[in-house]
């Protein structure tokens, strides 16, 4: 199968775990925040998927708020990958190792419950 412009090739797939948590979505808009309250479906290191009933301009920014097992809350940068009706894929874009140490943890403990 040769390649073809525009479609990601994956080597793998990285695990989904359902992760039924309540996600906030922040978006800039200008100086100002948009804040959208959504409903987690799964996540792995790589995204995470939410149900929403807004449609998310996928050429912008966003941070998802994403609630950690020890109660607090991780801040990570993500890109709208695909959306659907209600659905919607972000590719998580970590700024920092700690961000993506943050998701890796959240995975792991993920694993563990399953």
């Amino acid at each position: 199968m040769g390649d073809k412009p525009g479609i990601r090739q994956f080597g793998y797939r990285s695990p989904r775990y359902p992760f039924p948590k309540m996600v906030n979505v922040e978006v800039q808009q200008g100086i100002s925040c948009r804040l959208i309250g959504t409903h987690g479906i799964d996540v792995s290191v790589d995204g995470i998927a939410v149900a929403a009933d807004v449609v998310f301009d996928p050429t912008e920014p966003a941070t998802l708020a994403i609630p950690l097992a020890d109660g607090s809350v991780a801040r990570i940068p993500g890109r709208v990958l695909r959306q659907t009706d209600d659905h919607c894929r972000f590719r998580f874009e970590c700024a920092s190792g700690e961000q993506h140490a943050q998701i890796e943890d959240l995975i792991a403990g993920l694993a563990r419950v399953r």
